[in-house]
């Protein structure tokens, strides 16, 4: 794989993982936040600041408990996908073999003509072989089903754990908030010509 096809892999997994989040912005949308935002930096109040920066920690929360949760179970069902890939290969060389080799056991049953000399030797290769992809594919179901039931069990707790965490911290987020809102009721209420919100000017 080239460094330019990584770096392309790279690029279209970010954008991807950004429309997910619903943080994905197109070009005219940018060119229109260009065009309405000011040159001028404006002030804002510290109290606004401090609500908008918890707002911001949304995003932080899903790519924590949510999306990485979500990526780790997608590749474990890709290599699982993967293994299911080489075990239908097998069974269908499998099939194409023991017909091959049951069409040699009937004819010695059935008493046929003696087997040539390359007969012999494609006899035996058919028989070796129908011998080792029994196996393989015994061998490979066993490995899918158990792969499947591990990521199944594995991904089931991970999920239960990070949405409590998730579910958690919007809680304590909504609990800063609620503190936030009380000190800049008591703000104005101790400054008769405040408002909500009035502050420390923050430059953005």
């Amino acid at each position: 794989v080239s460094t330019q096809s990584t770096w392309e892999a790279q690029k279209l997994n970010q954008k991807a993982e950004r429309e997910f989040a619903g943080v994905e912005i197109s070009a005219e949308t940018q060119q229109r936040l260009v065009d309405l935002i000011p040159e001028q930096r404006v002030d804002i109040s510290d109290g606004i600041a401090g609500w908008t920066a918890e707002w911001e920690t949304d995003a932080q929360l899903m790519q924590q408990n949510l999306c990485n949760c979500i990526k780790k179970n997608m590749m474990d069902m890709q290599a699982l996908v993967e293994i299911c890939e080489v075990r239908d290969k097998a069974i269908n060389e499998w099939n194409d073999v023991k017909v091959r080799a049951q069409g040699w056991r009937d004819r010695q049953e059935s008493g046929g003509p003696d087997l040539k000399r390359s007969e012999i030797a494609k006899k035996s290769a058919d028989l070796s072989r129908e011998e080792e992809l029994t196996k393989l594919v015994a061998i490979l179901a066993n490995v899918s089903k158990d792969q499947l039931r591990r990521n199944w069990q594995m991904h089931a707790r991970l999920w239960s754990f990070n949405t409590k965490n998730f579910v958690q911290g919007h809680h304590q987020k909504y609990q800063r908030l609620k503190e936030l809102w009380k000190s800049t009721q008591i703000s104005a209420a101790q400054e008769p010509t405040a408002t909500p919100f009035a502050g420390v000017s923050i430059k953005l």
